[in-house]
C-alpha cells in the first residue's frame, strides 16, 4: 500500500488520470480520422463507379434509338 503524504485525493485522481486521458483522447481522434478517411476514399470510388453506369445507361439509350431508326427506315 503506497501512502503519499500531502496529496489528496483529487490531486490524486488529477495526476494519474490526466495523462491517460489525454491519451485516450488522441487515441480516440486518431481512430476517428482513419475512419472517416477510409470511409471518404470509398465514398468517391463508389461515386466513380456510379457514373460509369450513367455513362453505360446513356450508351444503351443511343444504340436503342439508332436501331429504332435503322429499323423504322428498312421498314419505311
Amino acid at each position: 500500500m503506497i501512502i503519499l503524504v500531502g496529496l489528496n485525493t483529487e490531486a490524486l485522481r488529477r495526476r494519474l488520470f490526466g495523462p491517460v486521458g489525454i491519451a485516450a483522447v488522441i487515441f480516440l481522434l486518431v481512430v476517428a480520422g482513419t475512419v472517416s478517411l477510409r470511409k471518404t476514399e470509398r465514398l468517391w470510388s463508389d461515386s466513380s463507379f456510379g457514373e460509369h453506369s450513367y455513362e453505360t445507361l446513356n450508351l444503351i439509350d443511343k444504340l436503342e434509338f439508332a436501331l429504332t431508326n435503322a429499323q423504322t427506315s428498312v421498314i419505311g
